[in-house]
Protein backbone atom coordinates (compact mmCIF):
# COMPACT_ATOMS: atom_id res chain seq x y z
CA UNK A 1 0.00 0.00 0.00
CA UNK A 2 1.38 3.20 -0.76
CA UNK A 3 1.75 6.01 1.78
CA UNK A 4 -0.69 8.10 0.79
CA UNK A 5 -3.32 5.63 0.83
CA UNK A 6 -2.31 4.18 4.19
CA UNK A 7 -2.50 8.12 5.49
CA UNK A 8 -5.68 8.40 3.89
CA UNK A 9 -6.61 5.14 5.88
CA UNK A 10 -5.58 6.01 9.05
CA UNK A 11 -7.13 9.68 8.55
CA UNK A 12 -10.78 7.79 7.73
CA UNK A 13 -10.41 6.04 10.83
CA UNK A 14 -9.81 7.87 12.93
CA UNK A 15 -13.12 10.56 12.03
CA UNK A 16 -14.98 7.31 12.11
CA UNK A 17 -14.09 6.64 15.79
CA UNK A 18 -14.45 9.69 16.91
CA UNK A 19 -17.96 10.07 18.00
CA UNK A 20 -18.07 14.38 18.05
CA UNK A 21 -17.05 14.09 14.41
CA UNK A 22 -19.44 11.62 13.66
CA UNK A 23 -22.52 13.64 15.04
CA UNK A 24 -21.23 16.82 13.26
CA UNK A 25 -21.32 14.89 9.99
CA UNK A 26 -24.48 13.44 10.23
CA UNK A 27 -25.83 16.14 11.80
CA UNK A 28 -24.78 18.44 8.46
CA UNK A 29 -26.18 15.30 6.44
CA UNK A 30 -29.48 15.56 7.96
CA UNK A 31 -29.77 19.27 7.14
CA UNK A 32 -29.06 18.69 3.99
CA UNK A 33 -31.53 15.98 3.40
CA UNK A 34 -34.23 18.17 5.10
CA UNK A 35 -33.47 20.65 2.91
CA UNK A 36 -32.22 23.30 5.08
CA UNK A 37 -28.68 23.89 3.44
CA UNK A 38 -27.67 23.24 -0.36
CA UNK A 39 -24.10 21.56 0.59
CA UNK A 40 -22.18 20.31 3.89
CA UNK A 41 -19.65 23.04 4.56
CA UNK A 42 -16.01 21.89 5.23
CA UNK A 43 -14.85 21.56 8.75
CA UNK A 44 -13.81 24.95 10.37
CA UNK A 45 -9.62 24.62 11.17
CA UNK A 46 -10.53 26.15 14.53
CA UNK A 47 -12.36 22.76 15.48
CA UNK A 48 -9.35 21.16 16.16
CA UNK A 49 -10.64 17.90 15.87
CA UNK A 50 -7.50 16.08 16.00
CA UNK A 51 -7.20 16.87 19.65
CA UNK A 52 -10.34 14.95 20.64
CA UNK A 53 -8.46 11.93 19.26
Amino acid sequence: MAKDAYDSLIETLEIQTNLYLMNKINAGRQEVENGNVEKIETLDDSDNWREEL
